[in-house]
């Protein structure tokens, strides 16, 4: 059976990466058609984001309380085998979305974070084999390179000493809705940090020991939610003991975006650059859940669930926040790793040593 049709759920960030991936699908001849599904009405999103000229592969059908419109849908045919249903709207919606798309299509790319708790993750459950969790980070080239060098053996699991993720950037959170921190720019390090020993079919057992958040505040007002975090754990593989750190924010003074693999004495065995721009990252996902007769989606249903766990976990774990920092400066509490260290000499990430960052 040939998947041809994709209904795509939400159209916040959809429009910057995810349409543009499906407008490359369609003029490579693997995509036919395209439904998009929102609360808001189409002349509302072009009002807050800019005028909308749909092609004629395209259509729209507004669901106003964020409901699946399933019988109009199925109406225009966007149903069956040949369908894919991706969920990129807000997450409160995500786990009960995923459950109405079911009805309608055997695979759905569900946007991070699945759920925001382990007990809502869970109803998906008996759908399991319909849900495909994604996640554009893993999906970048560095990310994916650092997975196949994994996977071919090429970074010995006894020769790692810890690992360090960040995802810092210049921007706010301007008007948008955002998940809090470690939901959301957090989420990204947990799964990053899992997704090269999945790729060498290595069980990582993921522990967190510490968790610091904060919020930047600019002309008198704070963000609205928390913005920066430093965390710090460890994973439990093949015996081993490896701690990591996880530092990611907006407002930063600076963008420094990857993840590096330390040996003995601070060496770089490799590094994993997530600098990389545009919709490749979505289009490469897309088309693995369009046409692959498996998909691999970097991590699985049950390594996506420990993932929502942690973040659940790390929740309870930031009793208040550590302080607001002024915006565009690091917090004093922040503790900044190696690798950013190594990006304000000059050295960005993916440059020195083994980089993982070549092209998909």
């Amino acid at each position: 059976m040939k998947r041809n049709k994709i209904v795509t759920v939400g159209m916040g960030d959809v429009l910057k990466k995810v349409r543009p991936a499906l407008t490359q699908l369609h003029q490579e001849g693997l995509l036919d058609a395209v439904t998009y599904v929102d609360t808001k009405s189409l002349a509302t999103i072009q009002e807050e984001q800019g005028h909308i000229s749909l092609e004629a592969h395209e259509r729209f059908v507004q669901s106003k309380d964020g409901n699946l419109p399933i019988a109009e849908l199925r109406r225009m045919g966007m149903c069956g085998d040949s369908t894919v249903v991706l969920i990129c709207s807000p997450s409160r919606f995500h786990v009960h979305q995923t459950l109405q798309a079911a009805e309608i299509s055997p695979r759905i790319g569900t946007e991070k974070p699945l759920s925001l708790s382990v007990s809502e993750a869970r109803l998906l459950e008996p759908i399991r084999h319909q849900v495909f969790p994604i996640g554009h980070q893993m999906f970048k080239a560095g990310p994916l390179d650092l997975a196949d060098q994994m996977r071919r053996g090429l970074i010995p699991v006894e020769r790692i000493e810890r690992i360090e993720f960040a995802l810092l950037e210049e921007i706010g959170l301007a008007d948008r809705a955002v998940d809090d921190v470690v939901s959301d720019l957090a989420w990204h390090g947990k799964e990053i940090i899992v997704q090269p020993f999945a790729a060498a079919g290595l069980h990582a057992e993921v522990e967190l020991e510490q968790v610091q958040v904060g919020r930047y505040h600019e002309s008198g007002r704070r963000a609205k939610t928390t913005t920066v975090a430093q965390i710090s754990g460890g994973l439990s593989v093949c015996g081993r003991w490896i701690p990591f750190s996880i530092h990611v924010g907006k407002r930063m003074p600076m963008s420094c975006k990857g993840l590096v693999i330390y040996g003995e004495n601070d060496e770089i065995l490799v590094e994993a650059n997530l600098n990389e721009g545009g919709f490749l990252a979505h289009y490469r996902l897309i088309r693995e859940l369009l046409t692959a007769p498996a998909p691999n989606m970097q991590l699985s249903f049950d390594q996506v669930l420990q993932i929502v766990g942690l973040c659940e976990q790390a929740q309870h774990m930031t009793f208040e926040e550590q302080g607001h920092y002024v915006a565009g400066t690091f917090p004093e509490w922040f503790d900044l790793p190696k690798l950013v260290l190594d990006s304000l000499q000059g050295m960005t990430v993916g440059t020195p040593a083994a980089s993982a960052s070549g092209g998909k």
